[in-house]
């Protein structure tokens, strides 16, 4: 879709904005089937940014490297352990939409929101790879399906944040 509307879309010198996950940058227990799809969209948005870039096009392309949004759903999903989330962890809604539409203007290769947990994850994920582990294994009484589980619920969740931020950024425009 991306390469049939890109003809029309160096006509404009215009902008495309790629909704990811810092999931499409580091593996996650769970989310095997996630994750693939994340590294491998943001594979090929990276490689069109390059080429763009490499042909000296007026198109840019930014990748939204996205993490925990706070809305009401993600609340009421983790009930009371949403307390235990550290706050930076925890995006604003109303920010990240913010982020996303000043992305439209400015151009960057890359929106991280929220952007210090992402990059402290990008960080741990490179150079303290046991961390991971750490994570992994930190509520010993839980089984390993119900730690898929809670997984698999997060990532549908993720999948409604998106909708919702879009639906905010619609809103802008109408």
């Amino acid at each position: 879709l991306t390469l049939q509307a890109l003809p029309h879309i160096e006509k404009a010198g215009g902008h495309i904005f790629v909704t990811s996950s810092v999931a499409g940058e580091i593996g996650s227990m769970g989310a095997a089937l996630y994750s693939s799809t994340k590294h491998a969209m943001n594979g090929f948005f990276y490689s069109l940014q390059q080429e763009l870039l490499a042909k000296g096009s007026d198109v840019t392309v930014t990748i939204g490297a996205l993490g925990l949004i706070g809305t009401d759903d993600l609340l009421s999903l983790f009930g009371e352990k949403v307390k235990e989330i550290p706050g930076f962890f925890l995006g604003n809604v109303t920010v990240c939409a913010g982020g996303m539409m000043d992305s439209l203007i400015r151009r960057p290769r890359t929106f991280t929101y929220p952007n210090a947990a992402n990059n402290l994850i990008r960080v741990l994920w490179y150079f303290y790879p046991s961390y991971n582990e750490m994570v992994v294994n930190k509520e010993p009484d839980v089984t390993y399906d119900e730690q898929v589980e809670k997984s698999k619920l997060m990532h549908v969740h993720r999948v409604f944040i998106v909708s919702c931020l879009y639906l905010q950024i619609l809103q802008c425009f109408v």
